[in-house]
């Protein structure tokens, strides 16, 4: 096979971006993206019902589970491969990787989609959460169109990802979420379609942005050829996180799907899962912006140390990150459930306050899994990957059992319990076993003390909310959980938790971490 030179131009798909400048395009284009989407829901959560709303929330849920397995991994192989196969100047390998994945992608969509054919004109069987307005092929036939679209897309800024390029990286996604607006807006309110207007919508800025997307893979990579080399390779280094990521959309998939079945008959389960998907879940995506910021900047300096064998660096890095990401989820945690009314009233509107009860699981259930990439990665180190698969089918089902159980009897509730119990079989899975490839000695008694402020702040804090003020969801949750946020506070400083060491050790993992990109793009 020949090698070709990649490309020089600077604003390639392919051409490697400074890592600095890649991390400021990264967090910008997460910013606004974000807003975008608050800005998306709320529009619709006050112009659909909630009814409505739960309905498209099914039909996306049902779309990433689609994508999930129709893709194999592609993404992820790209992630590894593409530095690998451009800083080798091996362009042709590239091209061959992402050729070969997209065909076996169209493969496996077809099969899928050509099972749920065959089963609707031999037997009338359809998913029921996909038979939107009684229109079932036609919401099947958006589906595949949006699979397909987001396909082109996610090879494109996942490439641009890996390679730091910012440019190619921002615009698609930022398209995407410029677009659907104007889009759902004009079918949902002018066409007076109602769900199927929000469905018509998202397919055509997917299809814009993969167009856009499909010229860029054209004019800086090109069409290679399909190779079994380059599938086994997608297969061997994606396939542990490809079937976790399988189980884990399955999973999602039947929590909502079960809902809606549970409830069908009075349309409560719609409701509910809009409630949990447009209120709650809107509040606990807070809490991912301190996660992204952690993972951005922590995975490099631990790998970089590990590759050098600091062995006692990863252990001081670990311990001091861990800590003081577990404090401030804490509290961020404690101050967004005191917003907590307030912001669903900016974000969406006050019908959507039933859902205030589900948010304190879901940002239990969030923060252990913002904390798996920051504490369950020993694993990662040997690349025994699989133990996700184990980590997945351990958890997964005794969540889905107690799924089954739980939330014909607490409807919004048990949503959240069903995700609590597989973020805490999970997390700990992963950890008992990261901690076996690698052990960190974590400080157990500082912890034990972080608790302890942390019950004593939210008690009292619940303390004030139903024996000193009316419990309601108004200006008294916010007062007296903002009590709690002080309280913590104070609790950190009273135990000792915070030190001015601790101010040290961040700004010195900043100034590492800019230094590994600056070294980077020096090479």
């Amino acid at each position: 096979m020949v090698d070709i030179e990649v490309e020089t131009d600077s604003n390639a798909l392919i051409s490697q971006g400074s890592g600095t400048y890649f991390v400021f395009v990264f967090f910008i284009t997460y910013v606004i993206s974000k807003l975008l989407n608050l800005a998306f829901k709320k529009i619709f959560t006050n112009v659909l019902t909630l009814e409505e709303m739960g309905q498209y929330g099914i039909f996306l849920t049902a779309s990433i589970t689609i994508i999930t397995y129709a893709t194999l991994g592609l993404p992820t192989a790209l992630s590894r491969f593409a530095v690998t196969y451009v800083n080798n100047s091996n362009k042709e390998k590239l091209k061959n990787m992402v050729f070969s994945g997209f065909v076996l992608f169209l493969v496996f969509e077809i099969i899928i989609v050509g099972i749920l054919l065959t089963l609707y004109y031999t037997i009338d069987y359809h998913p029921w959460f996909l038979n939107i307005q009684d229109q079932y092929i036609f919401i099947l036939l958006m589906v595949i169109g949006i699979v397909f679209a987001q396909v082109i897309s996610t090879i494109c800024y996942t490439l641009a990802s890996a390679l730091q390029n910012g440019r190619h990286y921002a615009i698609p996604i930022i398209m995407r979420a410029l677009l659907q607006i104007p889009l759902s807006i004009l079918f949902v309110v002018y066409f007076k379609l109602g769900v199927k207007g929000l469905v018509i919508g998202l397919f055509l800025s997917e299809l814009i942005v993969a167009l856009y997307s499909l010229f860029i893979i054209m004019k800086d990579l090109g069409i290679g050829k399909f190779s079994l080399e380059e599938i086994k390779a997608i297969f061997k280094y994606s396939f542990p996180g490809y079937i976790a990521g399988i189980l884990l959309t399955s999973f999602n998939l039947f929590i909502v799907a079960y809902v809606d079945y549970i409830f069908i008959e009075n349309a409560e389960g719609k409701g509910i899962i809009s409630l949990y998907q447009n209120g709650a879940l809107n509040i606990v995506n807070f809490l991912l912006i301190i996660g992204t910021a952690f993972k951005v900047v922590y995975p490099p300096i631990l790998y970089k140390n590990f590759e050098k064998k600091n062995f006692e660096e990863i252990n001081y890095i670990t311990t001091n990150v861990s800590k003081l990401f577990t404090i401030i989820v804490i509290g961020a945690s404690i101050f967004l459930f005191a917003f907590s009314p307030i912001l669903i009233n900016l974000l969406t509107q006050n019908i959507y306050l039933p859902s205030i009860p589900l948010i304190p699981l879901l940002l239990i259930a969030s923060a252990l899994e913002l904390m798996h990439p920051i504490m369950t990665f020993g694993y990662a180190f040997y690349m025994k990957t699989y133990w996700q698969i184990v980590a997945a089918l351990i958890s997964i089902p005794l969540a889905t059992i107690a799924g089954f159980f739980i939330i014909p009897l607490n409807g919004l509730l048990g949503i959240g319990i069903a995700y609590l119990v597989f973020r805490v079989l999970f997390f700990v899975t992963l950890f008992i076993v990261s901690q076996h490839y690698y052990k960190i000695n974590y400080d157990l008694f500082m912890y034990l003390r972080l608790f302890l402020a942390t019950i004593l702040a939210v008690g009292i804090g619940i303390i004030f909310y139903y024996y000193v003020f009316n419990p309601d969801y108004g200006l008294n949750l916010l007062a007296s959980f903002s009590i709690s946020g002080v309280l913590y506070a104070f609790f950190l400083v009273s135990f000792r938790l915070i030190k001015r060491a601790d101010f040290d050790f961040v700004k010195n993992l900043g100034q590492t971490f800019l230094q590994i990109w600056k070294s980077r793009l020096a090479k």
